[in-house]
């Protein structure tokens, strides 16, 4: 039916094993090499991508990073391994820091999903002489990969080693709209090639040494809408070099120099820009645990019944609170009735004690004696709530 077409299918354990037996004739857990199969999605059967030497102690030929498993894996599922999210401090981090593997098909199955650097060499999308600019680039730790509206160049996946012989090479590409430095060893000097990167939309800089005389190279950037200056040592002076960049969107300048002063001025120059200064975590309140908890505001009622089957299987809801309170004179069980309706014993609560348990609304909790007699049952409702246990 076509379906393996569709389906990526992976066989991988947690470790491999080490190349020597162990004291008790066995083999221990081992993280340095080992291997995994895929099958569907785009990849082509047949194959072997990478080796180790001659005694599986290391790996020989095209090491492969749990990252880059990852970014084939989202490859095949069609999505852009590159892709950021924010956290709620609205920080940005790529969903995964590898590169996808050469193991699919042909390069229009690769266009389609963005694996796109063979293609690109193949094409003619490049002049000979950037051809060579691209091998030297990525001899320098560079990965090159299209991106939506051009292609994106980055160099922190590697030893982050940039040198500015390579960064005056990758200015000479055609349509660079993403450019990732973050935590290399640029210096202010270095971004001098990075003037002339007309197309450039997203630049990465965070946890660089850079400071406010880096930021002069960046004020003629006039399609620049993301500028990630987190973790940096650019002030308020700097950032009036950007008053006039007007496609500017996005900024991060968390845990850099820049003033809440430096901020409110450059928004009066870029009303629509988006500026993410994070958190003071020394304003952060951390909760009292010797304050008592409140009392929960509403109460499950108890169905009395000795019959197992009469408590209803468990179904998904909120995540709520539950306080299970025994105000009998014995000690009782615990029993969660699963999604499958078979029962599950979570603890015991001695008489006149009390526990709180994490739960769901529409899960069933029943309530047996010590040698597993139905006493009841309780199922919780949306709120987090008390359930009293009584003769």
């Amino acid at each position: 039916r076509g379906l393996l077409e569709e389906t990526l299918v992976v066989f991988l354990t947690d470790f491999g094993r080490t190349p020597k037996i162990n004291n008790n004739a066995g083999r221990d857990h081992y993280p340095a090499v080992y291997s995994m199969a895929l099958a569907g999605g785009g990849i082509k059967g047949g194959q072997v991508y990478g080796s180790s030497d001659a005694n599986g102690t290391k790996p020989k030929d095209n090491p492969c990073t749990p990252g880059d498993f990852h970014a084939t894996a989202l490859t095949a599922m069609g999505i852009n391994p590159s892709v950021e999210l924010t956290d709620q401090f609205d920080r940005p981090f790529q969903i995964c820091i590898g590169s996808p593997l050469p193991l699919f098909y042909d390069l229009r199955f690769m266009m389609k999903f963005g694996m796109a650097l063979m293609l690109l060499l193949t094409s003619g999308l490049f002049a000979a002489e950037e051809l060579d600019n691209l091998a030297v680039i990525r001899q320098a730790g560079g990965r090159v990969r299209t991106v939506a509206g051009g292609i994106e160049v980055s160099f922190h996946l590697g030893d982050r080693q940039v040198s500015a012989d390579a960064l005056s090479l990758v200015a000479d590409l055609p349509n660079v709209v993403t450019l990732n430095l973050k935590r290399t060893n640029i210096n202010n000097n270095d971004l001098r090639h990075i003037s002339q990167m007309h197309s450039l939309k997203k630049l990465h800089l965070e946890l660089t040494k850079i400071d406010d005389r880096a930021i002069r190279y960046l004020s003629g950037l006039k399609k620049l809408q993301y500028l990630n200056l987190f973790g940096t040592s650019v002030s308020d002076v700097g950032l009036k070099e950007l008053h006039s960049n007007r496609g500017l969107t996005h900024l991060y300048v968390w845990q850099s120099k820049i003033t809440s002063e430096g901020i409110r001025e450059i928004q009066l120059h870029l009303p629509e820009l988006k500026v993410v200064a994070g958190v003071d975590l020394d304003t952060i309140q951390v909760p009292d645990p010797n304050v008592p908890e409140k009392k929960p505001t509403s109460m499950l009622k108890f169905v009395a019944s000795s019959n197992l089957s009469d408590a209803p299987q468990s179904r998904g809801g909120e995540n709520i609170e539950v306080i299970f309170a025994n105000k009998t004179e014995k000690t009782v069980k615990i029993v969660w009735i699963g999604y499958d309706g078979k029962p599950k014993v979570y603890g015991q609560i001695a008489a006149g004690a009390s526990r709180t348990q994490n739960s769901y609304e529409n899960n069933t909790w029943l309530i047996t004696t010590l040698d597993d007699k139905p006493l009841g049952y309780f199922v919780c409702g949306p709120v987090r709530a008390l359930a009293v246990i009584s003769d």
